[in-house]
């Protein structure tokens, strides 16, 4: 089972450094939830660190690396949990012209999110999970 966390430090008053330093704590007290691989995304201009330790399940490759970026650019997606409909819900999305970096669950439930909304895409799992997701475009920098 994967192991998210984060923080938000809404006066950005952390550093760069101090935002990763965050990020690589939360990694290391997550790291019996994910023994495969580790990611960080932080922000500073918005005092915001996701941090994401990986079991890999479903896509063993780098493709499902996170926190995961949609192919439109805007999203940013830290996920654990099993999305048990994302062949179907990934099919539906290719016939609306998405396109995928690899095969998980994960990679689905984003380009959902970027295509229906959080909201809709909520509405149309099955499964069991938890996520925290961010639109770059409120984000200070890519």
């Amino acid at each position: 089972m994967c192991g998210i966390g984060g923080a938000w430090h809404f006066r950005c008053d952390q550093s760069e450094q101090a935002l990763v330093q965050i990020g690589h704590n939360i990694n290391s007290a997550l790291v019996h939830r994910g023994p495969d691989s580790e990611g960080l995304f932080h922000d500073v201009g918005l005092g915001v660190v996701i941090a994401h330790r990986r079991l890999t399940i479903i896509d063993k490759s780098s493709n499902g690396s996170q926190p995961m970026r949609s192919s439109c650019g805007r999203y940013i997606f830290s996920y654990n949990g099993e999305l048990y409909n994302h062949r179907e819900i990934r099919k539906e999305l290719e016939q609306k012209g998405r396109t995928f970096r690899g095969t998980s669950d994960s990679e689905v439930f984003l380009e959902g999110i970027s295509e229906f909304g959080i909201e809709e895409m909520l509405n149309r799992t099955n499964g069991m999970f938890a996520f925290s997701a961010a639109s770059i475009s409120v984000l200070a920098s890519p």
